[in-house]
């Protein structure tokens, strides 16, 4: 196996010119503690810079480069520690997906050239099959495959297909005894059904439903997001408890990501079928979020730890963006919403990033203090191309 350094930042620049971004590393404005006004900041050009040391910095590419993935620690001072895990695959190509979204041709063939060599290199990571013993990676693939398949147009048609041959292994595990339903989290493990196993389940089907029209995934999401709402959603708070263990104890407290992927299936199952509940239980899930999940002054969401922790507030920042511009929520809701996000925004790219390596800048696993190179994981740098990912594509209401 060879390693590619991608120097997407020089590529990236060339197909700029052709576009309206403004150039790669342009500083975005001023440091603050906070500022919501967008206008202040180049949000497109801090995208382009921190996605494409993203891919710099932490996508590899072998067997001639036909396949790749990402990898744990970033290409740096000589670093060859290139560990593999398979759940945030999915979510640093759903960076890649957002910056394809946002950007114009040329500059986004860039991006879209990596979603075939990602699909089959993690593919074959994966023992050649996207099936695992853990139901929310699979999940989480899944929903990538999806949003590649839209942002595609469904023109390439493996990446529905395949979501779809999953579909029927994540539901094999419907069912954990003494939860009265419910995802079982992980095969190997003792039986429990988790929030993160329900609500992106919930999600995945609701994206299979809107590219198939196949009422089945329609009734399937319906029936998981019920069941996460009668045990594990504290329907007076908005608060979601981590899981329930056999026999029917809930267990764990809310995280950031789990509040993210039910808010995201009560907006999503809102749009579908109209029943303003689920409108009102995702604006529920997303005031507690902001209310206690969130730093001392509630300007930014709170570090929730290293390793998998990191990754969190990414997540729920992704489906948080689709509230706000939900024209269906009062607009000062809204607003204070927008706010919010460009907080985030504000703070880790003034306070929460270190940008003195010339082909990186790493975000830390806390919005509010830097990462270096020598500590930079994958996961909290996927977390804040993700936040400025969505304020680069966010209109303020």
């Amino acid at each position: 196996m060879k390693k590619q350094m991608v120097t997407l930042m020089t590529l990236l620049a060339a197909a700029l010119e052709f576009t309206a971004c403004a150039p790669l590393n342009d500083d975005p404005g001023p440091a603050v503690d906070r500022n919501p006004l967008q206008s202040q900041f180049n949000w497109t050009a801090a995208a382009d810079s921190s996605t494409a040391a993203l891919v710099d910095r932490f996508w590899f590419r072998y067997s001639s480069d036909t396949k790749g993935y990402f990898i744990d620690n970033p290409i740096a001072l000589g670093n060859t520690a290139w560990s593999y895990n398979y759940w945030p695959q999915a979510h640093a190509i759903d960076v890649i997906t957002d910056a394809y979204i946002r950007t114009a041709a040329p500059a986004n063939a860039i991006y879209g050239d990596m979603f075939p060599i990602w699909y089959d290199g993690v593919r074959e990571k994966n023992g050649n099959t996207f099936n695992n013993v853990y139901t929310d990676d699979m999940e989480w693939i899944g929903i990538a495959l999806m949003r590649i398949y839209n942002a595609l147009g469904g023109s390439t048609s493996q990446y529905l297909d395949a979501a779809r041959s999953m579909w029927p292994v994540i539901m094999s595990r419907w069912g954990v005894d003494g939860c009265g339903g419910g995802l079982r989290w992980c095969t190997t493990a003792t039986p429990s059904a988790n929030a993160c196993s329900n609500g992106p389940g919930a999600v995945m089907a609701l994206l299979l439903y809107n590219a198939t029209q196949d009422e089945s995934y329609l009734n399937d999401a319906k029936k998981i997001y019920a069941w996460e709402k009668s045990t594990l959603l504290n329907q007076a708070t908005g608060a979601i408890a981590d899981n329930m263990q056999q026999g029917g104890t809930i267990s764990g407290g809310p995280l950031t990501y789990n509040q993210g992927t039910m808010m995201g299936a009560g907006y999503m199952l809102f749009k579908i079928t109209g029943e303003k509940h689920y409108l009102d239980e995702a604006s529920l899930m997303a005031d507690y979020t902001l209310n206690n999940l969130t730093d001392g002054s509630k300007t930014y969401l709170r570090d929730e730890g290293s390793g998998d922790n990191s990754l969190f507030k990414g997540i729920f920042i992704r489906y948080f963006v689709d509230m706000i511009h939900c024209a269906d929520v009062p607009a000062a809701k809204r607003t204070k919403w927008y706010n919010f996000l460009s907080d985030n925004a504000v703070t880790a790219w003034t306070r929460g990033i270190d940008k003195t390596d010339a082909d990186g800048m790493y975000f830390s696993q806390s919005w509010d203090k830097p990462a270096y190179v020598v500590s930079a994981k994958l996961n909290a740098q996927i977390c804040g191309c993700t936040l400025i990912e969505a304020i680069a594509a966010a209109q303020k209401p």
